[in-house]
């Protein structure tokens, strides 16, 4: 997961906790603000998702969610977001 932007790590912490609802398992660097530093994290580990907030996700209350392999993007709101993993994990397996 990659944050950037006050607004969103404090939404990060939400995206967190419906990730641990889920079962799903998470990297992060919540402690990081540098985009650069977080993105380089991301697409170096051996995640298939990469899940973006960024202030402008933040203030629209949604996340984007980049696959690692394509790069192919998906806007997806955070109300939605716990339903959305847990069919993102189904069709991993």
């Amino acid at each position: 997961m990659v944050q950037f932007g006050p607004e969103a790590k404090l939404k990060s912490f939400i995206i967190l906790e419906k990730l641990y609802k889920t079962g799903a398992s998470v990297l992060h660097a919540i402690a990081k603000d540098k985009l650069g530093t977080q993105m380089g994290v991301a697409e170096n580990s051996t995640s298939s998702y990469i899940i973006l907030i960024g202030q402008k996700e933040a203030l629209e209350n949604s996340v984007i969610i980049r696959n690692a392999t394509t790069h192919a993007q998906e806007l997806v709101p955070i109300s939605e977001f716990g339903t959305y993993i847990k069919d993102l994990i189904k069709n991993i397996k």
